[in-house]
């Protein structure tokens, strides 16, 4: 698969083809209430497939709207990121009718398919997931995990015109240089397609300051209509 930053072209996916991906999920099953948690993670809190998959019951508080990550090079150190509302009420929503083991070590999110069922879900089968509900979508490009994470960011790097240090905070790089490499990909064409960004993106970003170094961004919940998107997959 090409390396998104090496073969000249952003490989990103515009708002409006993950708002298709994010409609295969059949909301009135078990796996659909899981899966649209999932696609709301990578996508309003840009988190990385690890930090998904080590989710546990524990990490997630529905009273302060926050989950707990051991995010990319912090070893056991957790780091606490805000969620939206609407992914709160959709976590509470999957664990309610997943039953089971309630304890506070259970993992936060359990394989469904018949050899698997109720052990966590790995990276691998998260990849699983994300690949099939794009297909269903009509997604010409080959998905990942890492490529919503990326089309995330991006747009967040379009609503902020390029603002790396306010994204910086949704996408947790410790290295401003990698996000720069991000801003430098960005398409220049901007498109007539409106960019649709979900209503809490925008505010949550503007709020950022240096005392919210810790805390990543509430990403993305409703929908609303923004700038002219630079990503161009579909």
């Amino acid at each position: 698969m090409p390396h998104p930053f090496l073969d000249g072209a952003p490989f990103c996916l515009s708002v409006r083809s993950f708002e298709r991906i994010l409609q295969q999920c059949d909301r009135a099953s078990l796996a659909g209430k899981r899966d649209y948690v999932l696609l709301r993670l990578l996508w309003g809190n840009a988190l990385r497939r690890n930090e998904i998959s080590q989710l546990s019951v524990r990490d997630f508080d529905p009273t302060t709207k926050t989950l707990k990550i051991l995010g990319k090079g912090r070893g056991t150190q957790a780091e606490t990121i805000d969620l939206g509302l609407a992914t709160v009420h959709a976590i509470a929503d999957w664990l309610d009718a997943r039953g089971g083991n309630s304890s506070q070590d259970a993992s936060l999110f359990t394989a469904l398919d018949f050899a698997n069922t109720g052990h966590r879900l790995t990276g691998g089968g998260l990849r699983k997931i994300i690949v099939r509900h794009s297909e269903s979508a009509g997604i010409g490009k080959q998905m990942s995990p890492h490529r919503i994470r990326h089309s995330a960011i991006t747009a967040a790097l379009d609503v902020t015109d390029g603002d790396v240090r306010k994204v910086q905070k949704l996408s947790s790089h410790k290295n401003l240089n990698t996000l720069m490499v991000y801003d430098d990909n960005r398409g220049r064409d901007q498109r007539d397609e409106l960019l649709v960004v979900e209503y809490s993106l925008l505010p949550s970003l503007q709020g950022f300051s240096t005392d919210h170094e810790s805390r990543r961004s509430a990403g993305t919940a409703g929908l609303g209509l923004g700038k002219t998107s630079s990503c161009s997959i579909s």
